[in-house]
């Protein structure tokens, strides 16, 4: 009965690669995670150990428990993929865990890879997987009819069943050999992009740096985000002290800022009332002043009115010619006293801005400016016969206008009641004796009492 070796264990490996041999191919087991750091180490291992091997018909790479394969990993699969090739040799993947898988098929290479779900089925036939899947040949072994297995860790012995089923063997060779050409005619289609597998394994291993390079970098900032995050907390902390500090500073701050503002507004408010208090004092002293003035007033007004009215008699009583020289003040000298009791006359005028006016003989007024919102105007006085000129300038409202004549030192005035922007509205109190012969432009000629003419010292 004939007996074949299936497989053969090999302890002369590198470390993180296990290394199973069969005449159908050469199994390597890899480990590890095919990462940036181990992927070049890794690639050089297992084309070693292939080469060591003598290049076998078939090479499996079993990945079970290969949970990650980055960029780089990527980058060693093809370029073993690519040497087997040149060789005339296929490269079988099996064992392909979830997350290797999903990065194959995200890239789109798995297409350019054989894949087999476990290291027996990748030994019996390839199946070729993605585009270059024509035909998927599955070679199954003639029904056993008769098994004897050992296993001592270095061989499997099986027995082979009758010649007669050669024929079958043949048949399914045939198939096989029309699968391969095939599979050989769509890796021919393919050649092109096969060829640019060493460019973008470089590229990829450059954006696996750079992606690895890219975290370290997070991780750094990670750490110094943290040491921020302390320093800004230290920092608050100090800030919050010193703002209470600051806040209870103010606080003190404004409490004895109040307290002086309050101390002063009670020494200004004492003097405020002591002063007020003399003032009220003063204004009942002035109040019981004026009521005696106001009483010693009336008085003078009732005795001056009996006298008045005798001295009203008396003058009319005189002839003309005495009248004019009482008014010259060479008449009797006996009526000198009564003369001082007669008031001045009055003499009411309006009078237009621009405009020259005689109010009675010899004074002239000429009204030059107004100014309506402060009510001042601004003029001049002309005086005949003393060929005289006054300048008035802002003369104000019941402001008196004193000036005098060259004929005596009596005093004239001039008072101003209303201005307006065209016009002027006032009286000019001039004495009794010297009174108007005339009240040219219909002025108004009026006799006051002395009692009611406040006396004047000066002029404008």
């Amino acid at each position: 009965m004939e007996t074949q070796r299936i497989l053969r264990r090999s302890s002369d490996h590198p470390a993180g690669l296990a290394v199973l041999e069969d005449p159908r191919g050469l199994v390597v087991h890899i480990l590890t995670d095919i990462r940036v750091d181990n992927a070049a180490q890794t690639c050089d291992a297992v084309l070693d150990v292939w080469r060591d091997k003598g290049k076998p018909a078939k090479l499996v790479l079993n990945l079970t428990g290969v949970s990650h394969i980055d960029s780089a990993g990527v980058g060693t699969l093809m370029t073993v993929a690519q040497k087997v090739k040149a060789a005339g040799r296929p490269l079988v993947l099996c064992g392909l865990e979830d997350a290797p898988r999903r990065m194959l098929n995200r890239t789109g290479l798995a297409k350019l890879f054989q894949i087999s779900d476990s290291v027996d089925e990748a030994l019996r036939g390839p199946i070729v997987s993605g585009a270059g899947a024509g035909i998927v040949t599955a070679l199954e072994q003639p029904r056993v009819l008769r098994t004897r297995c050992s296993w001592d860790g270095e061989e499997l012995v099986q027995r082979r069943p009758h010649r007669g089923l050669w024929l079958t063997m043949i048949l399914l060779t045939a198939i096989l050999a029309a699968g391969g050409a095939y599979g050989y005619w769509a890796v021919e289609t393919y050649r092109g992009r096969l060829d640019l597998l060493p460019a973008m394994q470089g590229q990829l291993a450059a954006a696996g740096q750079r992606i690895d390079a890219a975290e370290t970098a997070l991780q750094g900032w990670s750490t110094q985000r943290d040491a921020w995050v302390r320093r800004l907390t230290r920092v608050e902390a100090r800030l919050g002290g010193t703002l209470r500090a600051a806040r209870k500073e103010a606080e003190d701050i404004a409490a004895r800022a109040e307290r002086r503002m309050q101390a002063a507004l009670d020494r200004r408010t004492g003097a405020l009332e002591s002063r007020v208090d003399g003032i009220e004092a003063a204004q009942q002293s002035a109040d019981a002043r004026i009521a005696g003035l106001q009483e010693q007033l009336d008085q003078l007004k009732s005795g001056g009115s009996q006298d008045f009215t005798q001295l009203h008699d008396q003058l009319h009583r005189q002839p003309t010619a005495d009248r004019g020289a009482q008014r010259t003040g060479q008449g009797n000298p006996d009526l000198t006293p009564v003369r001082a009791t007669i008031g001045p006359e009055r003499v009411d005028f309006e009078l237009g801005v621009n405009r020259d006016r005689q109010l009675v003989s010899g004074i002239s007024l000429d009204v030059s400016h107004t100014d309506v919102p402060h009510q001042r105007f601004s003029g001049r006085i002309r005086l005949m016969p003393d060929a005289r000129t006054l300048s008035i300038r802002g003369q104000g409202l019941q402001h008196p206008f004193v000036f005098y004549t060259g004929s005596d030192a009596r005093p004239r005035e001039l008072v101003i009641t209303r201005v307006t922007r065209s016009a002027v509205v006032g009286y000019l109190l001039v004495p009794p004796d010297a009174g108007p012969q005339a009240a040219p432009g219909g002025a108004k000629v009026f006799s006051t009492q002395a009692s009611n003419v406040s006396p004047i010292e000066g002029g404008n």
